[in-house]
């Protein structure tokens, strides 16, 4: 079984909250929430980067 660093794990639930606006994009069309999504997204990874 492969263990994964910080970084990794980070950078996959990033790209997980990016998958999942695009899809609520292309599902709804609300630009709107998806941009506070992507707000949200920013302030909840910002501590984390290097």
């Amino acid at each position: 079984m492969k263990l994964y660093t910080a970084d990794e794990m980070q950078e996959y639930a990033k790209a997980t909250c990016w998958e999942l606006i695009n899809w609520y994009v292309e599902t709804t069309g609300d630009v709107y929430r998806a941009a506070e999504m992507k707000i949200w997204m920013d302030d909840e990874f910002e501590g984390h980067e290097k």
